[in-house]
């Protein structure tokens, strides 16, 4: 049994000597394989962080030489701004400036497409965000031709009744309001029902129907903005005169009014 076991112990010894000098040149050459692989991958890691590192350098000059001046004059630029607008914009100013603003969309609204006609319409419920339904020709009407461009006067009067009222005459920007509610009224009296209005075009094209464009509902919403600023107006024009009525008195020189009891002077011959 002795033997026996030496010999099965000599066996086993043996092919783990054969197995050791088998895996020795596979360690090896499993070595040598990983030390090239991290050369290659150290290479090209290294010219990356090279890159990176000169684009960081022109990056950082860029900032310091070119983008942080910029930032530095423009929020200079802003500062001077909001100082001047903090002097010159004053609530007064602010409403005129959208008043007459106002007054210009108003005007410019009169030469723009206020209603259209469109046919078959029921036809295109369905698909009418591909392919909406076809404006019939010659439905197609300006803004100012639905009232003889009236709103125009509207539009130079309330630029002249703001100029007034920023010149002193304050009460004047009172009249904006009816100026912009006879601009609501004749767009909701007028230009409602004639713009809605399918007319012959109901008989000639099956499914025809009117709708209101773009220029009334500027026309609308100027008529309300210049109805809203004039009390505006009026009410911030209004401490400002009485503000500047007593900086002027204050500026006056005092008259002295001769004491009662004082002595008299003897008349000269």
């Amino acid at each position: 049994m002795d033997l026996k076991n030496r010999a099965d112990e000599g066996v086993r010894k043996a092919r783990e000597s054969r197995a050791g000098k088998a895996a020795g040149p596979l360690l090896t050459g499993l070595v040598e394989v990983l030390a090239i692989a991290r050369e290659m991958l150290a290479i090209p890691l290294a010219m990356i962080l090279g890159l990176a590192e000169r684009l960081g350098d022109v990056v950082l000059a860029v900032w310091r030489q070119l983008v942080r001046p910029l930032l530095v004059a423009l929020l200079g630029v802003i500062r001077r701004v909001l100082n001047v607008a903090e002097r010159e914009v004053t609530p007064s100013r602010a409403v005129a400036a959208v008043a007459i603003a106002a007054a210009v969309l108003l005007a410019i609204s009169q030469f723009a497409e206020y209603r259209e006609v469109r046919a078959g319409v029921p036809a295109y419920a369905e698909v009418e965000s591909v392919a909406p339904p076809p404006t019939v020709s010659g439905s197609v009407e300006d803004a100012g031709s639905a009232h003889l461009y009236l709103p125009l006067l509207a539009s130079l009067a309330t630029i002249v009744l703001v100029v007034l009222a920023m010149r002193g005459r304050w009460r004047l920007a009172r009249v904006l309001f009816f100026i912009g509610a006879a601009v609501i009224a004749l767009s909701l009296v007028i230009d409602v029902p004639q713009g809605l209005d399918e007319g012959h075009f109901a008989i000639e094209f099956e499914g025809a129907e009117a709708r209101l464009l773009g220029a009334f509902w500027v026309q609308l919403l100027a008529g309300a903005v210049i109805a809203i600023c004039g009390p505006l107006l009026a009410a911030t024009l209004r401490p400002e005169s009485a503000r500047a009525r007593s900086t002027r008195a204050s500026r006056r020189p005092e008259r002295r009014r001769p004491r009662l009891g004082g002595p008299v002077e003897e008349a000269r011959p």
